[in-house]
């Protein structure tokens, strides 16, 4: 159950800086830009320039969060590596009365560790001309994702790119 904490975590950030009215998306789960199936790879500096990278592949059943957000979680689920447990998802929230975003999430729970958590955020993805590479902000820290979500400030915030690999 640990596992799952990262994205009991952030749902329950993004939702904090949703609006209050339930946002209608696509049935099917899909939007323009993510699609089940799809690797994504993701390339990240942080604040201080430390370097970090991960990658996952679409689920082909996305999770309906809470007001609209639509959540893929890894195809392989949760995993197991030498430091514990691992996962990613990628969440998307469309256009509604607050900013569209992508936000891309990777954590590792180790037994009598910290949870170690790694977010890449997007505002506004579907307003590139190249909808395969997107470029936000990157973060350890889940309240930054809502903070940027609302304020788009970007000062003091690493650099990621999502980019779509197959």
């Amino acid at each position: 159950m640990k596992c799952f904490i990262g994205v009991v975590v952030l749902t329950a950030a993004l939702s904090a800086c949703a609006p209050s009215q339930t946002a209608v998306s696509n049935p099917t789960g899909g939007n323009a830009i993510l699609k089940p199936g799809q690797t994504w790879v993701v390339e990240a500096s942080d604040a201080n320039r430390k370097q970090e990278t991960f990658s996952f592949t679409l689920s082909s059943r996305p999770n309906k969060e809470e007001l609209g957000i639509v959540a893929f979680e890894n195809a392989g689920g949760p995993y197991r590596v030498q430091e514990g447990v691992r996962g990613e998802s990628l969440y998307y929230d469309p256009l509604d009365s607050d900013p569209e975003f992508l936000v891309a999430n990777s954590y590792l729970v180790s037994k009598g560790q910290p949870t170690v958590t790694r977010f890449c955020v997007v505002l506004n993805p579907s307003q590139n001309q190249d909808l395969t590479r997107f470029r936000g902000v990157f973060t350890y820290k889940v309240d930054d994702v809502g903070k940027y979500v609302v304020s788009g400030n970007a000062s003091g915030f690493g650099q990621c790119t999502i980019t779509l690999s197959r």
